[in-house]
């Protein structure tokens, strides 16, 4: 867990702690429960930072020099095959995350996945993929990382690593990938985009042999669509005399591109030895420090940046509620003689919200039809794309000769897929974020219908100053992150695990592919090949057949997985619009009872609650002012980051 005293926590931290006061003071638990959730989310905010490359890069020996400690495997022969997460930790422990015993009795998951549907197309509750965990030893994880494999057999498909580092403390998480051999033409390419989509932050790891390659290069053009926060690291500068040479083709490479990158040159073996000897030139020259400085720097503070205006616009939320309650007395002591009035819209408006709440609401309504259309549209987009990739692949298949040419098919097979799966990802997560805004708008239609009119100048909570997002507009960016971040985002077919970072769910679900996706390409080439010395004709068929059982097992792999995101999706609308729902009606119920009860006071006593109204709304006003200066000098420290 991040450390609730990281940078921006404090200040928006003890916001939250008064307004909460303030709620609980009138009565409302509701607002206290929100405010509380709000602040366990800000200091358990964690900044994922996805470190990726091509095979043998340095990867892993970079995040154990970063770390100074040995929890990635790094070996000259070898390759990390499984992910590694490496977070905070007051003690060290280390995790594999391994498929679920199926004979073990099933047991209820938290929310974020499931297979069944109800009527209309929404998903039963059934939790996320499920998966056990096998604590080892922190000396035993960089085999395990090499191995991918436990003692029992089993697939390793993450491990999980905690370690007392402070470079850590606030929250930041170091993802260790598998490499990527070939860029964007490799098999595991689809899967690493699909992981930057939950990502804070890319360190694009290359090495000072030679100068980025294309592949890398077109590699990095894809990533930084998917994760514009990126760095290029260039490791083993202690092994190359001409590194700064390397250096520089490498940012006029990035130039040439369009990337404006920051490149960091390091040596694992230098900062090894500044940890042992002490010695801070050594580490400078090392070129951790500025890696180190980059992460706690501009990424940890466009994060942290996220979750203070979060916080923020939840204080203000549950400010504006207390102003309504509280206008809603005073106005009950000022006239009294339009009481009966009042109260039969203030119950109307109970009503209203109450409707809200049931599954007959329209924007619940809205939600499922919404749902069962991205289902359609997932379904169709992946059907034309794949039909058009086949088509092509079928061609290129007739006119050469698979036994001779599949050396260079296989890649070209690779790439396209991978821009394919990019594709229909992106328009997924569009498609996605139209629903949201959809169902949101359809909400605050309700929502506006449902709020009385209190027309009291100078009492109630004056809008921000800030450009805050509405409480329904923060909530779609949250959504549509959690879109990105669903438990279930990484059912790749290319070959690699994909690691779901998430922002609703407390848990991270990680779960291999299926072995006959990631085995196609090589069944492929096997198969080809035993028939080099037949007729022409058949090496053809052969290869048609075996790229058609490819795509077949990507179309069904990749369908699971959008089932799985658009559950998550459902689940989370619904359970955001269902609280927001339920909110309201809190909020129409404490008016009722406050302008009811103000209208119980005695004439002799009506004086001392009026001021003793106005008194508490001018208290609610000055934390509404409170929030935005606290905001207002956050942004000023962080340079007005957004």
């Amino acid at each position: 867990m991040a450390d609730r005293r990281a940078p921006g926590g404090r200040g928006a931290t003890a916001l939250l702690h008064r307004v909460g006061a303030e709620a609980r003071r009138h009565g409302r638990d509701d607002l206290v429960h929100r405010l509380a959730e709000q602040e366990r989310r800000l200091a358990s905010a964690e900044i994922q930072v996805l470190v990726a490359g091509e095979y043998l890069r340095g990867k892993s020996a970079m995040v154990n020099a970063l770390l100074g400690v040995p929890v990635c495997g790094v070996s000259a022969e070898g390759a990390t095959v499984v992910p590694t997460m490496v977070r905070y930790g007051s003690s060290p422990s280390a995790a594999l995350v391994l498929p679920a015993d199926p004979d073990a009795p099933e047991t209820p998951e938290p929310p974020g996945g499931g297979r069944g549907r109800r009527a209309g197309g929404a998903p039963e509750d059934q939790g996320p993929p499920a998966v056990r965990r096998r604590q080892v030893p922190l000396g035993d994880v960089p085999g395990y990382a090499l191995r991918g494999i436990d003692e029992d057999g089993s697939t390793i498909s993450a491990i999980e690593v905690a370690v007392p580092r402070e470079l850590l403390r606030t929250g930041l998480v170091l993802v260790d990938t598998p490499g990527v051999g070939g860029g964007f033409a490799a098999a595991g390419a689809a899967a690493t985009m699909r992981q930057l989509a939950l990502a804070d932050a890319l360190v694009l790891v290359t090495d000072a042999a030679q100068e980025l390659t294309a592949p890398e290069i077109e590699f990095l053009v894809e990533a930084v669509r998917m994760c514009p926060i990126a760095v290029c690291a260039v490791t083993k500068t202690d092994l190359y005399p001409h590194w700064r040479r390397i250096v520089e083709l490498d940012r006029a490479h990035l130039r040439s591109a369009g990337l404006d990158l920051p490149v960091v040159p390091l040596s694992a073996p230098l900062r090894e030895l500044a940890i042992d000897t002490g010695d801070p030139s050594l580490a400078a020259e090392s070129g951790y420090a500025v890696l180190a400085r980059m992460l706690t720097g501009e990424v940890r503070s466009r994060r942290r940046t996220l979750d203070v205006r979060a916080a923020a616009t939840t204080a203000r939320a549950a400010l504006a509620q207390l102003t309504d309650q509280l206008a809603a007395g005073r106005v009950a002591l000022v006239d009294p003689e339009s009481q009966a009035e009042r109260v039969r819209e203030l119950r109307a408006a109970e009503v209203r919200a109450e409707r809200l709440e049931s599954a007959g609401a329209l924007w619940h309504q809205l939600l499922s039809d919404e749902i069962r259309g991205l289902r359609r549209l997932a379904a169709s987009d992946l059907v034309d794309r794949l039909r058009r990739l086949r088509r092509e692949a079928s061609d290129r298949i007739d006119a050469a000769d698979p036994a001779q040419d599949w050396t260079e098919f296989e890649p070209w097979l690779h790439r396209e897929i991978n821009a394919t799966l990019t594709a229909h990802h992106r328009a997924l997560l569009a498609g996605v974020d139209r629903a949201t805004t959809a169902v949101a708008d359809e909400f605050d239609d309700a929502e506006r219908g449902v709020a009385a009119d209190l027309p009291q100048p100078g009492t109630l909570l004056p809008p921000s100053e800030l450009d805050l997002p509405e409480p329904g507009r923060i909530s779609r960016v949250e959504v549509g992150m959690v879109a990105a971040r669903g438990f279930s985002l990484g059912g790749s077919v290319m070959g690699t695990v994909a690691v779901a970072l998430h922002l609703a769910f407390p848990l991270v679900t990680l779960f291999t592919v299926p072995v006959t996706a990631a085995l196609g390409a090589v069944f492929a080439v096997r198969s080809v090949r035993g028939v080099r010395d037949s007729h022409l004709r058949a090496a053809r068929a052969e290869a048609q057949r075996a790229v058609g059982l490819y795509l077949d097992q990507t179309a069904q792999d990749v369908a699971r997985v959008d089932e799985d995101l658009l559950d998550a999706v459902y689940r989370r609308l619904r359970d955001h619009f269902a609280e927001r729902a339920r909110d309201l009606r809190a909020g129409a119920r404490a008016n009722l009872i406050a302008a009811t009860e103000a209208a119980g006071v005695h004439e002799e006593e009506r004086a001392a609650a009026l001021r003793a109204a106005e008194a508490d709304l001018v208290g609610v006003t000055g934390l509404g002012a409170a929030v935005d200066g606290a905001l207002r000098a956050w942004d000023a420290g962080q340079g007005g980051a957004r």
